[in-house]
């Protein structure tokens, strides 16, 4: 009888250890569950900004496409504004001769 019990009591020492030990693990999982969404989340959040990078990344591929198609209209517009600042420092002078 007293080895049925010492059996027993060992038993239920190991089942008390085996509960602790689930009760530890379960928490354990808790911690990696709220870790892994706030990693889930900070993922997400890296997804759209790297989508608007990429965004802003054509945004500007496509500004400096337009500005290198319109340099040669930039010079032109450029080149008749001396043209023009050299006509009327002509008539300032001839103005002022006169």
């Amino acid at each position: 009888m007293r080895a049925r019990e010492a059996y027993v009591g060992r038993l239920t020492q190991q089942l008390q250890a085996s509960m602790e030990e689930i009760k530890a693990a379960q928490t354990n999982s808790q911690q990696l569950q709220q870790e892994l969404t706030a990693c889930k989340e900070m993922l997400a959040k890296v997804s759209e900004v790297a989508s608007e990078v990429g965004s802003y990344d054509s945004q500007l591929t496509s500004i400096a496409s337009e500005m290198m198609s319109r340099g040669p209209q930039l010079n032109k517009l450029a080149h008749s504004f001396k043209e023009v600042s050299a006509a009327l420092k002509a008539l300032a002078k001839k103005a002022a001769v006169s």
